[in-house]
């Protein structure tokens, strides 16, 4: 995540952290990383939660996932 106190657009330190995203089933939102794409069946998808940073002075929303090396394991075994 990058700076948590401060907001990357305006600056401000009043930045709300670690804010759950939900779809509109109320579970969390998540990015896939599938390491097998091309597979019929068993594609080895990886899901992370995001969490978010909001700003609340100007509203800017940053979206983070959760386990960003978990991410780029699944990601580095494509192929």
């Amino acid at each position: 995540m990058a700076n948590p106190k401060k907001c990357s657009k305006c600056e401000s330190t009043q930045v709300i952290n670690e804010v759950k995203v939900v779809d509109t089933y109320d579970e969390d939102l998540k990015v896939q990383v599938q390491q097998r794409p091309q597979a019929l069946l068993l594609k080895g998808t990886v899901r992370v939660p995001l969490k978010a940073q909001v700003c609340s002075t100007c509203g800017y929303t940053e979206l983070y996932a959760t386990d960003p090396k978990r991410m780029l394991e699944a990601h580095e075994q494509v192929g």
